[in-house]
């Protein structure tokens, strides 16, 4: 048991680290500025890797939209960072399952695997489109 929850907070540590500071976020978002009435986004592709950089200028009616993206960009890194973690350890739970001699399936099923990715996946990607919405809304 202290083996697994030494494991939670290794991997939940390094997701953090990965995501808030070192800026691993595939095909993510990330605020390089933010000004009153402008914000510069670096967008990174799939793998990771930073994209390119876009400065977006809003007016002062549309000011607002520099908080909303902002908060988006913040669900966005928190939901990455919770995808890695319980990925990783449901991942763990996957292994566990089939060295106990489970068939594929029944593992996936009881280690939680579907569900744990497809509901930050699925919040991600409504973070994502919402930020594209608002960069492409010159």
């Amino acid at each position: 048991m202290i083996v697994l929850i030494l494991f939670i907070v290794v991997v939940g540590s390094v997701s953090y680290f990965a995501v808030h500071k070192a800026s691993f976020l595939p095909n993510g978002y990330d605020i390089v500025s933010q000004q009153k009435d402008s914000v510069t986004v670096k967008s990174f592709n799939l793998i990771g890797m930073e994209k390119d950089t876009t400065t977006v200028v809003f007016s002062e009616d549309d000011a607002w939209k520099i908080n909303y993206m902002s908060d988006q960009i913040k669900r966005q890194k928190e939901f990455l960072w919770l995808l890695f973690t319980t990925s990783s350890f449901c991942i763990l739970l996957l292994v566990r399952k089939l060295r106990v001699g489970k068939k594929w399936w029944r593992a996936i099923w009881e280690s939680n695997l579907i569900m744990t990715i497809s509901i930050p996946l699925i919040i991600i990607n409504n973070s994502l489109t919402t930020i594209q919405s608002l960069i492409a809304n010159l």
